[in-house]
C-alpha cells in the first residue's frame, strides 16, 4: 500500500504531531478552569512587583486654584490616587508622593491654552 519512505515520512510527521500537541496542552493548564481561579502565590508575586503607573493628563492652574488630571480624575493637593499622595502641582509635572519616596509625574505634551477675550 505504502512504499517505504512514505511509512517513514508517515510516521516522523505523526510522532511530531502527537509531541507539539501534547507539549502545548501541558502548558496550557485546565481550559475549562474559570480564569479568575489561581492560585494565592502567583496574583500576590504579580502584584508586589507591579508597581502603580501614573499619567498625567492635564494640569489647570486658575488663580490660587491647582487641579490636575491624574489618570483621567481630577485632583488637588493633599488627595489619593493609586496609593500615592499629591504632593504638589507645578506646571509642568505633579509631585507624589509613594511609600516615603517623591515621584516628578510629568505631562506627556505641555501645551497652554490662554482665555481670549472678546469686547
Amino acid at each position: 500500500m505504502f512504499k517505504p519512505i512514505k511509512k517513514l515520512v508517515l510516521l516522523v510527521c505523526t510522532y511530531a504531531l502527537a509531541c507539539t500537541a501534547n507539549a502545548y496542552a501541558i502548558g496550557m493548564g485546565d481550559p475549562l478552569r474559570p480564569p479568575e481561579y489561581r492560585s494565592k502565590g502567583n496574583v500576590a508575586s504579580t502584584a508586589a512587583i507591579a508597581k502603580p503607573q501614573w499619567h498625567v493628563n492635564e494640569i489647570l492652574f486658575s488663580g490660587a486654584r491647582r487641579v490636575a488630571v491624574i489618570n483621567d480624575r481630577a485632583v488637588a493637593v493633599g488627595d489619593h490616587i493609586n496609593g500615592a499622595k499629591v504632593v504638589e502641582i507645578k506646571p509642568e509635572h505633579v509631585v507624589l508622593e509613594y511609600k516615603n519616596s517623591f515621584i516628578n509625574a510629568h505631562l506627556k505634551s505641555v501645551s497652554v491654552k490662554k482665555r481670549r477675550i472678546i469686547n
